[in-house]
This record gives structure tokens, sequence and C-alpha cells, in this order.
């Protein structure tokens, strides 16, 4: 009797401490049970401190464990820790060499953070240690691709293709990866229905969404096309220039005209010639022949929270369109905050110096900006003569009738 009542209060001290932190519950759960659980955590994104603290435990008790490492990473990872999350995982593969998870999520935190080189060095170890592992086949096969060597890629994809079949274990952007080739040698169905199948399983994919709407513009199906570069082109930071023209160009083709401008702009803003260049701006004009003063103004808000936010020439070509609107004052503010994200260039200068003397008749502080502009740029004839006539003029501004006149009128506008 008196055995049982110890052994009773040993077990309720048990739970007291239990329940308090001071011994983890997982303690007697396995471990892997509890990671395999987090990770379902992670996919939901229900990551928490007490989910870190979790993990950390299993850590503490458990150092070699690199599933719980590879698990800590991809917490790092969620919550925006790149640098941290690649501990992680060299942990990870330092404890398991000859685990192809720990060899993928190291290659990928790499690869994420930069280290291109000490990623592709991994990669070549474990093509080695894992010749038929359909996950390292597709990073293969994506290096490949990279380098321009696409007949590489298309062996590796067929392999991990091959290997994920007789596993009967999907890989997740195979597909698309297939896809990717198969919208470069211009068989557009095919690349769309290959990208379509990853997109069955996760809607959100980018690469998937990208190649399935390029397809789709390419087989001149603007309205299939627009859904899927919506999502490549607004779940970025840096869209590619064929995403951005593509988008706005669906959206071009469907009438959506108020939507169109800012994905334009941003294809003007990372076009890398004047072929380019010039496409994007013919668009733009194109575009803002539809858009009323209205949605003009809201364009500009749009702008300011866009990813061309500070963008120069988009602010640039905003103010263009507000001139062709007749909207002034909204033209300079523009034309003024290309000259701040620009503020080496003449040209920006010198657009805020023809606003203001052309349409505010604020001649001084028209001349400011052609003296700044000249001072960036002292061999362009034009803005040396313009500086000139204007310098020229101001000398007997105070007397001058029609200068006088000019500025009388302006009131009025």
């Amino acid at each position: 009797m008196s055995q049982f009542i110890s052994l009773t209060a040993h077990s309720l001290i048990l739970i007291f401490i239990c329940f308090n932190g001071l011994i983890s519950p997982v303690f007697a759960n396995n471990a892997d049970s509890a990671l395999n659980r987090i990770e379902v955590q992670l996919t939901n994104g229900q990551v928490t401190q007490a989910t870190l603290g979790e993990v950390a435990k299993i850590i503490n008790r458990e150092e070699g464990n690199y599933h719980a490492h590879i698990v800590m990473g991809d917490c790092c990872d969620y919550l925006g820790l790149p640098d941290q999350a690649v501990v992680q995982y060299k942990l990870a593969f330092k404890y398991a060499p000859n685990q192809p998870k720990a060899c993928l999520s190291l290659i990928n935190a790499l690869d994420k953070t930069g280290q291109k080189t000490a990623a592709a060095n991994i990669l070549k170890q474990a093509e080695q240690k894992f010749p038929k592992d359909p996950n390292i086949l597709l990073l293969a096969g994506n290096a490949s691709f990279r380098q321009g060597k696409y007949a590489e890629a298309e062996s590796s994809y067929r392999k991990a293709l091959e290997e994920s079949v007789h596993s009967k274990e999907p890989v997740l952007g195979l597909p698309t990866a297939l896809a990717a080739l198969r919208l470069r040698a211009g068989r557009y169905r095919m690349a769309y229905n290959l990208a379509k199948i990853d997109l069955a399983i996760d809607p959100n994919l980018l690469k998937s969404n990208e190649i399935a709407g390029i397809a789709a513009m390419k087989a001149a199906q603007f309205e299939r096309a627009l859904p899927y570069l919506k999502v490549a082109f607004n779940h970025t930071s840096a869209p590619s220039l064929t995403v951005a023209f593509d988008y706005a160009q669906s959206l071009l083709w469907c009438g959506n005209y108020n939507e169109a401008l800012i994905p334009a702009l941003c294809s003007l803003t990372i076009a890398g010639d004047d072929h380019d260049r010039d496409t994007a701006i013919t668009a733009i004009k194109e575009i803002s022949a539809h858009l009323s003063k209205r949605n003009v103004e809201r364009a500009g808000l749009a702008l300011r929270q866009s990813l061309v936010s500070k963008s120069a020439i988009a602010h640039s070509e905003l103010a263009k369109i507000c001139l062709d609107k007749g909207m002034v004052n909204r033209a300079l503010t523009e034309a003024e905050l290309a000259s701040k994200y620009a503020p080496q260039s003449s040209e920006c200068k010198y657009e805020v110096a023809l606003i203001l003397e052309t349409y505010k008749h604020d001649y001084r502080k028209a001349l400011t900006y052609l003296r700044l502009a000249h001072a960036l740029a002292p061999n362009n004839d034009e803005i040396s003569q313009h500086l000139m006539r204007l310098e020229d003029r101001l000398v007997v501004y105070d007397s001058d009738w029609s200068w006088q006149f000019k500025r009388w009128l302006s009131k009025f506008h």
C-alpha cells in the first residue's frame, strides 16, 4: 500500500513538472512522430514559439538527430531566417550525409542564400551518392537548364520521372521543369498541361503559374493566361520582364485597363534594351488612352505601393501620361519623384524644369532645375541652349511686359 502511494505521488510530481514545462511532454513520445506532426504544422503555417521550443528540446536531448535539425531549419526558413536555416541544414548533413533529404535541404538553402558554388559542390556529391533519387535528379536537371545544357536537363528530368513513377511518389516541381523545356521548344499546349499538374497540388507555385501563363499567352489564350500571370506577378518581389509584360498584355486584351498600367510600368522599369523599352512604352500609351483622369490618379497611388514604387522611369512615364490628360499638378509630382529617385539623371531634372516653365510658369524654380540638369550633362546642347535662353530672359523678367502678361494669365489655370 505504501509502495502504491509512493508511486502515485511520484507520478503526480512528474505530471506537475511536465505541465510546468520543466520536462517536455515529448519526452515520453517518439521524437520522429513529434517531428512529423510539427512538419504538418509547418505546412499549415502554424509555427509558434511553442513549436520552436519543442524542436529545440528534441535537439538538446538528441543532438545527432538529423531530422530534428531539418525541421528546425524549416522553421527558421519559414520565419524568414535563411542564414540560421543554413546552419541547421549543415548540422543535418553533418550527422546524416547519406540521407537524401539532408542533402536536398542544404542544397536548396545554400542556393537561396546565394552560395551557388557550395550548393553545386554538394549537388555533385549527391548525384554520386543517390543516382536514382528523383529529387536529386530534379535539382541536377535544373542546374543543367540554368547553364543552357538543355539535353542534359531533359535526360535528368526523364530519369527523375521514371524513378518517381517506379516509387509511386510524385515529385512536386518536376512537371513544371519539363514544362519549361517544352515552352522553350514552342510546345505551348504541352507546357501548359504539364504546369497544371503541379498547380493541381499547389495552386500558388510561382514557377508553375509563370509557365502556365506564358504558355497560354503564346497560344493567344489571353483570358486563360490572366489568373496564372496574376499570381506570378503579384507574389514575387522581382517578376521577370516576360511575366510583367505578358501580364500587362493579358489585362489589356481582356479590357482591364486600370489594372494593366502598373505591370506595364514594371516591364518598362526592368526592360534591358531599347527594343524592350519601346515595346513597353507602346503598350503604356495604348493602355493610357483608355484611362480617365480619376483612374490615372488612382494609378499614381497604386504605383507608390507597387514593386516599382522607387523607379524613376516609371514615375517619369506616369508624368507624361498626366500631362496628356491635362493633370499638370500630378505630372509635376510624378516628375519630382522621378528626380528624387534618380538624383544623377539630367533627363529627370530637365523634365521637371520643362513642366515648371511651360505649365506652371515658375521660371525661377525652372531655372534651378535647368542648372542642375546642365551640371549633370554639360555637353547636352538642348539643355545648354535652353538654360542660356531662360537666363537671358530672366535678366529683364521684371520689365518685360510679355512675361508679366504670361504670369498674369497663369493665375487663371
